[in-house]
């Protein structure tokens, strides 16, 4: 992976504000800490842009992706009641006007009155869904295993053989 956004579970995107719960202080000025680390000459020596938030789209599944990446949960998971569930359908009420309260609901396995309630609710996070949402760099999680997301293997370190590690050194000539 090039760009320090596109790991999923970085705390980089926490330092920039990008996900609802972050587990490190939001740095004071994301967007300028952006420009300074993905300008690294291992990056992109011009740097990346930040994500710029979408007003709105036709696409549920799209706003189903985002939520699952700014909130870190699988999208198995939505489908469960919960603050990234709840989250989804306050988003899809804000983000995707075509859309109707059952339809989102449908998606996650919601009743259509748990959508309208969420729906009445102003939600400060929905911002990270909108910043997130056309972005390619913000995939969603699956349950499966994480090494099978693309680019994993330009990470990937040797497999540790302890028995390689355990053989006494040879004697030295003296």
């Amino acid at each position: 992976m090039k760009d320090p956004l596109e790991w999923p579970l970085s705390t980089y995107r926490d330092r920039l504000g990008l996900v609802t719960t972050p587990v490190v202080p939001v740095a004071r000025e994301p967007v300028r800490l952006h420009r300074i680390v993905s300008s690294d000459p291992s990056v992109k020596l011009q740097g990346t842009p930040f994500p710029v938030p979408t007003v709105q789209t036709t696409e549920l599944e799209a706003i189903l992706q985002a939520t699952s990446a700014v909130t870190r949960t699988p999208l198995s998971q939505l489908q469960k009641r919960g603050p990234a569930r709840t989250l989804f359908l306050r988003a899809a009420a804000k983000l995707c006007p075509t859309a109707t309260r059952a339809e989102a609901a449908a998606m996650v396995g919601a009743r259509r009155a748990a959508a309208a309630r969420a729906a009445r609710t102003k939600d400060p996070a929905v911002r990270c869904v909108a910043l997130a949402l056309a972005d390619r760099r913000f995939p969603p999680l699956y349950d499966h295993d994480l090494r099978r997301l693309t680019g994993w293997d330009e990470c990937r370190i040797p497999e540790w053989d302890p028995a390689a590690h355990d053989k006494p050194e040879p004697p030295t000539a003296t």
